[in-house]
């Protein structure tokens, strides 16, 4: 795992995003406004639908099941389908990286979702962070850096997260909820 300085680096260097859960907190409760519905369960649902998708793909996947909680979509994963249907039944999100996602989402910076882009970043095999003894070393190391740095752990993940998707080559996306709400209704 990487060590403190070379988290505190990558913070620093994606820093214009460190904001990205307050700007989704915002944008998702502009759209659930025109959707009729509850953010913190747009947020817990857009959680779990995003494993292993696309943040344009978890947003639409998220918009499609507020509207028709009960129709899978298409082209989505059965483990994700079953997480969805999990948390209809139980109300409980399970997971290392969809619970802290939705904590975030709702607007509690302490909370340190880790996913491909932050198991790159920190230096670890991304299926490692399902275990404690790697995921707890990797959510303390950014306790850290957010110390260092006098910035709420939320902010250092999603700093850190923008800095090594640009390192993959990909641009970080913003939300859009809203935009996308308007892209889906009229498709």
């Amino acid at each position: 795992m990487h060590n403190i300085t070379t988290i505190t680096k990558m913070a620093l260097k994606g820093q214009d995003y460190r904001d990205w859960y307050r700007w989704a907190k915002s944008d998702i409760a502009k759209a659930c406004k025109q959707l009729g519905c509850c953010p913190q369960r747009f947020s817990d649902i857009m959680a779990l639908t995003s494993p292993r998708a696309s943040v344009t793909r978890n947003v639409r996947w998220t918009i499609m099941l507020m509207g028709s909680p009960n129709v899978k979509p298409h082209d989505m994963m059965h483990n994700i389908w079953a997480s969805v249907q999990h948390y209809y039944r139980t109300g409980e999100i399970r997971g290392p990286k969809t619970g802290p996602f939705a904590r975030a989402l709702k607007g509690d910076l302490s909370a340190i979702p880790l996913d491909v882009w932050m198991a790159r970043a920190l230096g670890v095999e991304h299926t490692k962070l399902a275990t404690k003894q790697v995921r707890e070393p990797a959510q303390a190391l950014i306790k850290r850096v957010a110390d260092r740095l006098g910035w709420p752990p939320a902010e250092v993940q999603a700093a850190v997260w923008a800095t090594a998707a640009r390192a993959g080559g990909r641009r970080p996306p913003t939300v859009s909820v809203f935009d996308s709400l308007t892209l889906w209704s009229v498709a």
